[in-house]
């Protein structure tokens, strides 16, 4: 993916805002269920999505951003960007002769709706029982925005960036003995290159942080998603569906570790004139160690409202559509310094072949 960006400042005495991606944001059934091959023929089937998209997001003070690199207090103001982006999804399926065993690759249609980019490798199996398994390997978590700044509590000096790198393990169990229940296990491990987080910093008594506190400020880690809903097709045109979820990060530093329980509800709406869904989710984090730099325990609560529409285009070709999108999001926190925003909208066309 490649982006172009318009930036510009954005000072206010509000709190910051920025886009928090998660490690293992990973999946909205919902989502996929608005274009299912429900009776995959034999054979490649595959689909690519091309979309011009705007993101609009105001980063808070500990995100890679260019306004930010140089700043002389934790309280400075956030830096609000508009990213231009021209968005690829692509996917490419391979079905065998059974019509129950499929391999896969690509960019799931859910990395538009949660906010991420990542690519999937995989296989499914259909059990006789109804039940479809699936066993999937995500090389980096996500392909973009994988830098951070090697201490971002660092004032009064230029902030240095440092590599990110992460991979993650999905498994799935959809339609349970052919019920509309799903369950989802996903791992993940990332791991910061060079960590410095709070070397530079002191107390208001010109103390450094101690040991302990330099090792409750490391982010590398492990993180587990355990995910459970049902799909209920209300009629042949309607499906509504709920979802429930965990997400354990277990990072190595205590002040980043944190359960984050939520859910979402949706509706997927189907015509021969147009395919819509809506999804609306909530989450809630709570984090196990007091923060050194802030002096408590972090807390945050993040929304989120997605709405997307995808036409035929009846212009001789059948697997040819129009796609539109709208998410936003936002995170409210505790500590200023985490908190985050951002609105995006997209269209473009999708192909079939």
């Amino acid at each position: 993916m490649i982006t172009w960006k318009r930036k510009r400042t954005h000072s206010s005495a509000a709190r910051g805002l920025c886009l928090i991606i998660l490690l293992l944001a990973l999946v909205t059934p919902e989502a996929d269920a608005a274009s299912p091959r429900d009776k995959a023929e034999p054979g490649f089937q595959s689909d690519i999505k091309v979309m011009a998209g705007v993101i609009h997001l105001t980063k808070p003070v500990n995100a890679v951003s260019d306004e930010n690199k140089l700043i002389t207090s934790l309280d400075t103001s956030s830096s609000s960007e508009t990213e231009f982006i021209p968005i690829i999804i692509w996917n490419l399926n391979y079905t065998f002769d059974n019509r129950k065993t499929a391999l896969f690759a690509g960019t799931p249609n859910s990395n538009i709706v949660e906010g991420t980019y990542f690519l999937e490798v995989g296989a499914r199996h259909q059990l006789d029982n109804g039940t479809a398994l699936s066993l999937s390997w995500i090389p980096e978590l996500p392909l973009l925005d994988d830098e951070v700044w090697k201490d971002p509590f660092l004032t009064g000096k230029e902030r240095e960036e440092t590599d990110r790198t992460s991979q993650g393990f999905q498994f799935k169990a959809e339609s349970l003995l052919g019920s509309p229940f799903f369950l989802t296990y996903a791992f993940g491990t990332s791991d910061i290159e060079d960590e410095e987080s709070g070397q530079a910093y002191t107390h208001e008594t010109s103390t450094p942080l101690s040991h302990s506190d330099l090792q409750a400020l490391k982010r590398s880690g492990d993180a587990h998603l355990i995910e459970t809903g049902l799909r209920i097709p209300v009629s042949q045109s309607i499906i509504l569906g709920t979802t429930l979820d965990l997400l354990c990060n277990e990072a190595e530093g205590k002040a980043h570790r944190f359960n984050k329980v939520g859910g979402k509800v949706s509706v997927i709406v189907r015509h021969p004139i147009c395919q819509a869904f809506s999804t609306l989710s909530f989450h809630q984090a709570d984090y196990d160690g007091t923060h050194p730099v802030f002096g408590k325990k972090r807390e945050d609560r993040s929304y989120s409202a997605s709405l997307g529409i995808e036409a035929p285009l009846r212009w001789g070709r059948d697997n040819l559509s129009f796609s539109m999108l709208i998410r936003v999001s936002r995170t409210d926190s505790n500590l200023d310094f985490y908190e985050g925003e951002t609105a995006m909208a997209g269209m473009g066309v999708t192909y079939r072949f």
